[in-house]
């Protein structure tokens, strides 16, 4: 479900996370797309997921559950087809460094 001006709220977060510097637990990727859902629904996914400081406790959640498709499919339901994805939508991409989550914001993440 997504809230009334779940527009301006992710545009409001796009802005702020300009310029930010990548933090393990704080600015990553999983963290980033959970704040988009959060922006989008009002619901915050990471509710559901121990905190992590380090690549090493981040390596080892993803490993426990199975992988990002797992922890994905656990905090946001059943995954779409990508010709389906919308702004705010949360994907999986690989952009070279393996998958991770992105935000979909049209015809880019």
């Amino acid at each position: 479900m997504r809230l009334p001006d779940a527009t301006v709220r992710l545009a409001e977060l796009m802005r702020k996370a300009q310029g930010r510097r990548f933090r393990w637990g704080a600015w990553d990727c999983c963290q980033f797309a959970a704040r988009a859902v959060h922006a989008v629904t009002g619901r915050d996914p990471r509710e559901i997921f121990p905190e992590y400081r380090t690549r090493a406790q981040a390596e080892k959640i993803i490993a426990e559950c199975g992988g990002l498709d797992s922890i994905a499919t656990k905090a946001l339901g059943d995954p779409i087809h990508p010709s389906r994805a919308k702004t705010g939508d949360i994907v999986i991409c690989d952009f070279g460094r393996g998958p991770q989550p992105a935000v979909c914001i049209g015809a880019y993440c």
